[in-house]
């Protein structure tokens, strides 16, 4: 096999739609080592994967109107995924765990949002 001094193959945007098999058996068939191709994901991270694949969304939960708190929601009637919590919100680890709590039902020493 021969290693050259630069890379060959840049798994770039074109690249990235063929399989990492394919590319690697082209390289070996053509007589050069894996070393020359540098695979990656590049903006693919961005692009490929997103919230809802990834099952995460941020949403207001609140809102601070004149210096009173207002609960706000989002229920979409499609995917129940896609709901939020209502009010104020806390996050406490209990057990190993983190938990989200309504801001009012823990002492303020034990919110981890107000920490630090």
């Amino acid at each position: 096999m021969t290693t050259v001094r630069r890379p060959l193959v840049d798994n770039g945007p074109k690249a990235a739609q063929l399989p990492l098999e394919l590319v690697y058996a082209e390289l070996e068939r053509r007589g050069f080592s894996a070393e020359n191709a540098i695979p990656g994901m590049g903006g693919g991270l961005l692009q490929h994967c997103n919230r809802d694949t990834m099952n995460f969304g941020q949403k207001a939960s609140a809102v601070c109107v004149n210096g009173e708190w207002r609960v706000i929601a989002k229920a979409p009637t499609g995917d129940a995924m896609k709901g939020s919590e209502r009010g104020r919100l806390g996050l406490r680890l209990s057990q190993g765990e983190y938990q989200t709590v309504p801001r009012e039902s823990i002492a303020p020493g034990e919110n981890i949002l107000l920490s630090g």
